[in-house]
């Protein structure tokens, strides 16, 4: 009996045939990081300490402003795009359309005629199908359907495009302008960057980010996020809990506290952390799209180590991936 061979660029018909490159380039960004920070020890020089200490509130901020969280925004960008083209004549909507295209189309440029290719039908698919069909005549059912395909399509076409926006043609993450600084001298950012540096490390320890510890809030939860930050003991859910930890004497959490505090946060690592990652990053930029087998061979060109194919990889994506997206 002869079995079927399947071919292991198959995925390369979905998503950007040079999705690998993309991948490859954020994993040497990731391990650089980790390299430079060992297990977690960050210490912030004198001129930080002080900005940080001295702004009231400025704390790592956690506030879920990650892909799947700025992705619930794309389908009120798309209502809105067919809201105005219902007010416009067939001629109006043409020429507007034919402006946004231009607009993706200059993402585009640098990457290969085969990306570029891949890019030029998935616009001319997502532009010149829907959107010039009569919108405003459908049902309330029927827009919601063409919004929630048309939000996961534009997912697919922005988050790979401006993601490449950050790397040169050598497939190295370009440096992000800072100015003369002055980023690195508000709070505000410090905390916001300090914060993004937690959530990478809660990923790479418990493949969970930090705002959903705290979000499950229970006694495990709250003992990994400080493990991660211990400036959480600062934090409303930590105060309570620590409060009812004392009024009710539970020793038991105080010493389980008590032991997370000197911790260091990255002495943990999950096995698969990286693969968790790139799934978590760009399952809604088009890995949803793949196959068991097509995502185990996708996997395989970035050179990551993944679950085995092919039930314990299909069980990773079913626990780890599908909850993160499931109303998206």
């Amino acid at each position: 009996m002869n079995l079927p061979v399947f071919n292991p660029d198959a995925w390369k018909s979905k998503i950007d045939p040079d999705f690998d490159i993309l991948v490859k380039a954020t994993l040497r960004q990731l391990r650089e990081m980790k390299d430079y920070v060992g297990e977690g020890d960050l210490e912030c020089n004198e001129e930080f300490l002080k900005i940080l200490t001295d702004s009231e509130g400025a704390q790592p901020t956690y506030d879920g402003k990650e892909f799947k969280e700025i992705l619930a925004v794309i389908p009120e960008i798309v209502k809105g795009q067919f809201d105005t083209f219902a007010t416009l004549s067939v001629e109006g909507r043409k020429e507007s359309i034919e402006g946004s295209k231009k607009l993706f189309i200059s993402l585009t440029e640098g990457l290969s005629e085969e990306s570029k290719k891949f890019y030029s039908d998935k616009i001319e698919a997502l532009f010149n199908g829907t959107l010039l069909k009569p919108y405003e005549y459908k049902s309330e059912q029927e827009r919601a359907k063409i919004i929630k395909h048309n939000s996961r399509e534009l997912g697919c076409i922005i988050i790979p495009l401006f993601c490449r926006k950050f790397i040169d043609e050598k497939d190295e993450w370009t440096d992000a302008p800072t100015g003369d600084g002055e980023l690195l001298k508000d709070p505000s950012s410090l905390s916001f960057i300090l914060g993004q540096i937690n959530s990478i490390f809660a990923l790479i320890a418990y493949q969970t980010s930090i705002e959903e510890l705290l979000k499950k809030g229970d006694d495990s939860s709250l003992i990994r996020a400080v493990t991660i930050d211990k400036g959480l003991l600062n934090h409303e859910i930590l105060k309570r809990r620590i409060l009812r930890a004392n009024l009710s004497r539970d020793t038991k959490f105080l010493k389980l506290l008590g032991r997370a505090i000197p911790k260091k946060p990255l002495s943990h690592e999950s096995q698969y952390y990286e693969a968790y990652i790139i799934l978590r990053l760009f399952w809604p930029g088009g890995l949803y799209k793949l196959y068991n087998e097509e995502l185990h061979y996708f996997l395989e060109s970035c050179d990551l180590v993944s679950p085995d194919y092919p039930y314990a990889l299909e069980k990773f994506v079913k626990r780890y991936i599908h909850p993160l997206y499931r109303n998206q």
